[in-house]
């Protein structure tokens, strides 16, 4: 039995224990951009062109594969029941959350890269494409198990740690600079 999430601030101050060990140990001197700017920016624009390839071959068709299962695509929508399969819900879920964790992805992987460091963004954004994957993959699977049983939170507390770990170090990194030149 779980004891429920941790208090916000605590979460939030491991984010920026996590940030400011980026900012300090791996970035460059705050208020620099990289010299070579496309060299920096190759892996994490590389992994963020697979997490759009990903998604879509991963994530998008795994609900039309679900949905075919399930003889879902050849009716129109008042022909189907009130709720659909387990699995095929499962499959939406794990979708919308991907969609729904996209947007910080980018921002977060593009603000670190560019600001802090390139080459430790696109490792640290390499690891979350795989960990959200493996995410995407313990939900669809889940059916007839628990949310709790299932694993998730495997995937979920690294991924968030990683994500909100970058957007902290930019916080962090951007407060050093300003401190620099006031």
């Amino acid at each position: 039995m779980s004891n429920g999430p941790p208090p916000v601030a605590a979460v939030l101050f491991m984010y920026f224990v996590v940030g400011s060990a980026l900012s300090f140990l791996v970035g460059r001197r705050p208020g620099t951009l990289p010299e070579d700017l496309v060299g920096e920016l190759a892996m994490p624009c590389v992994v963020l062109a697979f997490w759009v390839i990903t998604y879509s071959l991963l994530d998008v068709m795994a609900v039309g594969q679900a949905k075919h299962k399930h003889n879902m695509v050849t009716k129109t929508y008042k022909d189907l029941p009130g709720t659909e399969p387990e699995e095929v819900y499962l499959a939406q879920r794990a979708q919308t959350n991907q969609v729904e964790q996209m947007a910080s992805f980018f921002v977060s992987t593009l603000m670190f890269s560019v600001l802090v460091n390139g080459r430790i963004g696109g490792l640290l954004s390499l690891i979350y494409l795989v960990l959200r994957q493996f995410y995407a993959m313990t939900y669809r699977a889940a059916v007839g198990i628990s949310i709790e049983d299932s694993g998730l939170t495997k995937y979920t507390i690294p991924c968030y740690f990683l994500l909100n770990g970058m957007a902290a170090a930019v916080v962090v990194h951007m407060t050093r600079y300003a401190l620099t030149i006031a």
